[in-house]
Order: structure tokens, then sequence, then C-alpha cells
């Protein structure tokens, strides 16, 4: 492929600060346009995603102004994309059509064109992508790592396709492909003073490049057919399932979504506001943005900001849709298999709320959302800074980045990606987000530190199994599942049979569990039950506060109190109460994960984990119940 192709990604996550975009103007947008005017021989294509593109008309117009000038004269070639920079291969393949659509307009809008070509947005391949190509009437879509200028076919629909591959900083350009250069890459931002050198010195080397869609066009008549498939590892929500349970909500939200459209072209159905449509539509290709299910240097689903802000929008989107459809003033009550693991999930709503319970995982309570403040409450991910550091020492390339001002030669480069991948796949057990109800018997000598550094042992056998769910059931405007199970509780060389009931009980924004244990031993069995709860009311558990007794603490603290019965945690977005029919001893702690923002270890705090602990003697055949009620109240 010579003259060679340059394609210049920009990247910025919803939701993003002002701040955020002026480092990106400041840093990435200005350097990467001198480094242009410098080399007047060289063109390159431009992918702009709707979040760029919003930001730059609100925060920096003349900046969207001088790409627009440059879009206009042939110096850059806009490419579309999907809107919100989904990953195809995780969401409806008429969500693909929409955000591209979608992004088609705004880049005609703000650029004055309409792009020939689709950039998949981070460059991961779907096959599903040449015929989102096709059906938004695009001539050509970029492939990762293929050669030269092919065609691409999927079920029936063709189209040509311009091979690539990304290229970090301080990387070599290959002329075999076309070189797709992602600014909002980490190097960018970690050493962006070589970086941007890198970067001049490259376009100055170019003698000339051609528009991609140019390259495109000389590579007719009669291109070479290829067939790909998705590519194992491409889709990175299959390799950090702790996202999952943010996907689940966001494919069946799309559902409801899809539904309300079509229900809204329906002259005798439910009248239904196509404005209600468009917003609905809007908040859930925004929760499909990849960020969050991406595990990368922004943080992913460990990153607060982003978490909440994805939940926010799908709950919304959900909320919108169910109200056009007018399906939200009943309770329900189904279980069903979103995990595929073979052991059905139960959901519970209200017109409220809506809880899922996991029965495979001890019926542990997986998520709490509120439909009115679109607020996630539980669900909160994993993994503590014991795992990061265990996966450091594992990982033998963890190393600064060498290479000084000026210094170009691939050889003497560490490249970033590789370390993150080694990185990446030393943590890949990091596969569960962290469930609450999830009941323990504990032995003497656990302790509030054991809790909080998840060191504490296995105490029972047979309770760790799917629960049987004997129950899910509509009552008025209430929804309820039992669960049972049966297992032994083992302490030193004594073991007694116990028999464990869980029913949670969904009235409006009302959570009950009530919670059953039998000594089906013969002899009197001693320990205490503890009940955890993660709670989390926003992205900035500074702003939030812990209340119980007269005592007032914030949640980065990490407390111990005796003879609790009603606790509260507040914030901005609302109240959470939590109350028991007896008193309890109290163990809290600040949920902190860790993950990699800007090439660095940043600790964020989830949320508050609240341990309800009870002391239980329980003689033969005796049976003990407890009784805690939740309710959040928005603010």
């Amino acid at each position: 492929m010579n003259p060679h192709v340059l394609i210049l990604y920009l990247r910025l996550p919803p939701g993003s600060s002002s701040e955020d975009v002026q480092g990106l103007v400041d840093r990435v947008i200005r350097p990467a346009l001198t480094a242009l005017d410098d080399a007047p021989a060289v063109r390159a294509g431009l992918v702009c995603p709707g979040e760029v593109l919003n930001a730059l008309e609100s925060e920096a117009p003349a900046v969207l102004a001088d790409l627009r000038e440059r879009v206009g004269d042939g110096r850059l070639e806009a490419l579309a994309t999907a809107l919100y920079e989904p990953l195809f291969g995780d969401i409806p393949e008429e969500d693909a059509v929409g955000q591209v659509q979608a992004h088609l307009g705004q880049v005609r809008q703000r650029l004055g064109v309409r792009p020939r070509g689709l950039a998949l947005p981070w460059m991961a391949w779907c096959e599903v992508a040449a015929r989102v190509a096709v059906r938004c009437e695009l001539d050509w879509v970029l492939i990762p790592e293929v050669q030269g200028v092919v065609s691409v076919e999927h079920e029936g629909s063709a189209v040509r396709g311009l091979g690539c591959a990304t290229i970090a900083p301080h990387g070599v350009l290959d002329d075999r492909f076309a070189s797709v250069i992602d600014l909002g890459a980490l190097g960018w931002h970690a050493i962006d003073q070589t970086a941007r050198e890198w970067f001049a010195h490259t376009l100055g080397a170019l003698a000339s490049t051609r528009l991609p869609s140019e390259s495109v066009d000389a590579g007719l008549p009669a291109p070479r057919v290829v067939r790909i498939g998705t590519r194992p590892g491409a889709l990175y929500r299959d390799q950090w399932p702790s996202s999952e349970l943010l996907h689940q909500r966001v494919i069946a939200t799309s559902q409801l979504v899809a539904r309300m459209a079509r229900e809204s072209e329906n002259l005798d159905g439910p009248e239904i506001d196509p404005v209600t449509v468009v917003q609905a539509q809007r908040y859930l290709w925004r929760s499909q943005a990849g960020d969050v299910f991406v595990e990368g240097d922004e943080g992913g689903i460990r990153s607060g900001r982003q978490r909440h802000r994805a939940w926010r929008d799908v709950l919304r989107a959900e909320r919108l849709a169910m109200d056009g459809l007018r399906a939200s003033r009943r309770a329900g009550a189904t279980p069903v298999d979103l995990d595929g693991d073979g052991v059905p999930e139960v959901i519970l709503r209200s017109p409220d709320a809506s809880v899922r319970i996991v029965p495979a995982r001890r019926g542990a309570l997986a998520s709490f959302t509120h439909a009115h403040a679109a607020l996630q409450l539980g669900g909160l991910p994993r993994r503590t800074r014991a795992e990061w550091e265990a996966a450091l020492r594992s990982d033998p390339t963890d190393a600064p980045l060498p290479g000084a001002s000026g210094e170009y030669a691939a050889s003497q480069i560490i490249a970033d990606s590789v370390k993150r991948r080694q990185l990446y796949d030393a943590l890949r057990e990091d596969v569960d987000g962290r469930v609450s109800f999830d009941d323990r018997f504990l032995h003497a000598e656990a302790s509030l530190d054991r809790f909080e550094s998840a060191e504490l042992g296995p105490t029972t056998t047979g309770l760790d199994g799917p629960w049987e769910v004997e129950a899910v059931e509509r009552a008025g405007m209430a929804a309820r599942c039992v669960l049972r199970a049966r297992g032994t509780f083992h302490e030193g060389d004594d073991s007694w049979p116990v028999e464990v009931s869980k029913r949670y009980t969904l009235r409006g924004s009302e959570l009950e569990l009530r919670y059953e244990v039998q000594n089906q031993g013969l002899g009197v069995l001693r320990t205490r039950l503890l009940l955890p709860l993660d709670v989390s009311l926003g992205p900035d558990a500074e702003d939030c506060e812990l209340r119980y007794g007269d005592a007032v603490v914030p949640l980065l603290q990490t407390g111990d109190r005796a003879d609790v019965q009603r606790m509260a945690v507040a914030g901005p977005a609302g109240t959470l109460t939590v109350s028991s029919d007896s008193t309890v001893r109290l163990w809290h702690h600040p949920v902190t994960t860790v993950h990699r923002a800007r090439g660095e270890m940043t600790s964020t705090v989830q949320g508050v984990c609240l341990g309800a602990v009870w002391l239980l003697q329980l003689w033969a055949r005796e049976t003990a119940a407890i009784t805690l009620k939740m309710s959040f109240e928005p603010s």
C-alpha cells in the first residue's frame, strides 16, 4: 500500500468533564494539527465519535471549525463510526445501525460532509459490521489486521474493506496496512512530550499519503474476497465478565426500547410521544459505550464515574420505555437464566425498583436498582489492592517505558499494550462482581479485619452450590422469591447440619429479606451469622455518610459498633435505610478497588459494605428467624 494511509482516531468517554475536554484539545488535537501543518504532503483520515464532536462544539468551537475547514479542502477525510463507540459484537444490530446513522448526521452537521467509510469502535472487528455498513449506505469499512483492499461478506451483505493496524506511540508504520493512530491512547497521556515528538517525526518521514477512500478506490476493480468471523478475544466483555451484570441489563433494555419504537408506529397501540422514543434511544446508546466494558486505561467497570454513568443511562432508558409501554404499573417476578450457567436467576420488579437474585451464589442479591433515581445501589465490582499488587509481581515487563526524547526505534521501546495485556491476563480470575446477603457462619477467630480483607475462610459445605427456588410469585403490588438450601457448618472437629431459607419480598422501593436457619443436628449450635450488604449511592463516596445510632461517619472509615438496629447511607442522590427486627453488631468498611488510569494505579472507593452480625445459639431442631428491610428515598 503505497503511498501510505494514515487515520487519526480521537476518543472521549461519555460524561467527560470540561477539564477532560480541554486536556484533549491542548495535549492531543492542537499538537496533532500542528504536526500536520509541518508536513503538508500528509493527508489523513479522521475519526471523531459523537462525544468528541459534542464536546468540541460546546467547549472548543474554534478547533471544530478548523477541523471542518481541513475536511472541506481535502487535508482530512471524515470517517463514520458509532455515536457512542459501543462494541458491535455486544449490542443488537439495530442499535449498531441506529448509532452509525446518528453519527452520520452529526458529521454532516458539524463537519459538512457525509463519510464514505466506517471505522469500527475500538478497532474491534465483528462480522455484523459488513451488514451495518451496507444498511447505512457506506462504501467501505476498516478491517483490523487485514492487508490491502478486500471484499468482506456476511449473510449476503458484501462491502469493501481497507486493511488497517493500530499503531501505539513509538510504533513503526507498516505500508501493508493503513495506520490507525489512537490519539486518546495511554501513551499519548503518560509520555505526552515524547509521544508528540514521535508523532511529528513520523509524519515528517512520510513522503506522501493517500486519503483512505482514495486507497479503497485504487484497489478496484477486483479486490480479493475474505470472510472474517468475530475473532476470539476481540470482544472485551468476554475477557472481563465482571461487567456482565450491566451488559445483560443493556440487552434487556434494548429489547424494551425497540418494542416501544415499534408500538409508537402502531395506530392501534398506546399513544407514545416520538420524542420519548428518541430520548430513550439516546440513553440506551450512551449506556452501550464501550469504555465501561473495556478493561483499559480509564478503569472500565471499576471507574466509579463510568459505572454510575452507564447504569444511570440504561435505567433512564428502561424507565422511559416501560412508561411508554404502560408496563411499569405492576409488580413482577420472573426466573430467567441471564448468564447461561443453567441456573435461572430471579428478577423481582415493582413500579419503583427491581432486584436480581442469584441462586447459584448462595441465593445472594446481585443488584438493587431504583427506577426513579436511576441508581444501581449494589452490584459493585471487585479487585482489591492485594490482588493488583500480586498481579504486578507476576508481570516481568511491568517497568517504566524506556526511551528519551527523540528515540523512535521500536526495539528500544517496550510496547505498553503488550505490558498491559500481560497484566490483564494475570487478573483474569477476577470474573465475578460482589454480591450482597451472601450469608456466612463465622468461626470464633473471624474479625472485622478479616472481613474487610476478604480472608474469611469457608465454614460450611453444601451451601455454596445452587439453592433450590421454592417460589417465585406476585401478590398484589409485591413480588416474592423463596429459596432454600441444606448444608453443614464446621467448627474444629464438630459439625452441625443446617437448613437455611431466604425470602425476598419487593414492595415499592422496599426490599425485605427474611432469613431462617434451623439446627438439624443433635448438639447445640453456637455461631455468629454474617449478612453483608454493599451500598453505592454515586461515584463520589466522599459526598456520602453512614449513620447509625447517634454516630455519623464518612464512608471511607472502617468501624465496629454493637447494638445497632437501624442504619442509613445518605448522599446527594438520596438515603438508603436498613433496619433489623433485632439488634445486630455492625461491621462496615469502604469497598475499594483499583484500576489503571492514564498509566497509574488508581484507587476508587466504590461504596460501603455493611456487615450485620447476629449471635446464634440453637438447640436441636430449633429455628432462628431474622428480618432485614431496606428502602431508598431519593433526594
